[in-house]
């Protein structure tokens, strides 16, 4: 079997969050859980309403990082991804012992509020989840792929091969042995003499292998990079 991945990429207008903006949501979130009665074994509404207002005040941090602008806030100060991630750890040990709560059968008569508390910590693990794998993976991938000090178009061209490279790995369950991505640059301001001399013969490949370069138009050009073996292990093709 095989899969296919696309990536359409809008430029944002959103402006990059502030350092200040993120770690306010995250302490805010940290003080509901040193403040919650949940340490105190009490399966409660409270409990529930506590729960939901820090799902939502982790999602809208999550929110803020997503995307270039996110990507971008997280590169430029190398110490905010440790205080976010040091946030999701403390407020995932909260939820484990919240979580340890629901295997108490001493309050059947609260099977409402139990579904209720379920729920609630689904929703806050899994923006526990987005937060401390998918925004601060997307950041370290990306600082991986465009080196030292990418500018805003460079952070969102390279995010977008992240997210690319990031399917393919899951993909990868399906197929190992062989992968390929194509990155269409656009406007790329190099004269007819430059992308000749660039292309040189991979241009008419008509296998359009590894390391081929396709021009099309003046305006667009196609970077072909493939990797391919008979016998392959989770990790090869996107590795290569």
């Amino acid at each position: 079997m095989c899969g296919i991945i696309a990536i359409v990429r809008q430029r944002s207008d959103r402006a990059v969050p502030a350092r200040a903006d993120i770690t306010r949501d995250l302490d805010a979130a940290s003080a509901m859980v040193g403040g919650s009665s949940a340490l105190d074994g009490a399966v409660s509404v409270e409990l529930v309403d506590t729960l939901t207002t820090i799902a939502g005040t982790l999602e809208r941090t999550d929110a803020a990082l997503r995307g270039g602008p996110g990507v971008r806030a997280l590169l430029a100060d190398p110490t905010l991804a440790g205080a976010v991630s040091a946030r999701v750890a403390e407020i995932l040990d909260w939820v484990e012992h919240v979580d340890s709560l629901l295997d108490d059968d001493d309050h059947p008569e609260d099977a409402t509020v139990v579904e209720s508390l379920n729920a609630a910590l689904i929703r806050v693990r899994d923006v526990l989840w987005a937060l401390g794998t998918d925004r601060l993976r997307a950041a370290e991938g990306v600082a991986d792929l465009a080196g030292p000090n990418p500018d805003p178009g460079a952070v969102d061209l390279f995010l977008s091969i992240y997210q690319s490279l990031a399917g393919l790995d899951r993909l990868e369950v399906r197929g190992r042995d062989s992968a390929g991505l194509s990155v269409f640059v656009r406007g790329h301001g190099l004269d007819a003499g430059r992308v000749d001399a660039l292309a040189g013969e991979r241009e008419d490949d008509v296998l359009f292998t590894h390391g081929a370069v396709r021009r099309i138009g003046d305006d667009v050009l196609c970077f072909a990079y493939k990797t391919a073996a008979e016998i392959g292990e989770l990790g090869d093709n996107t590795a290569a």
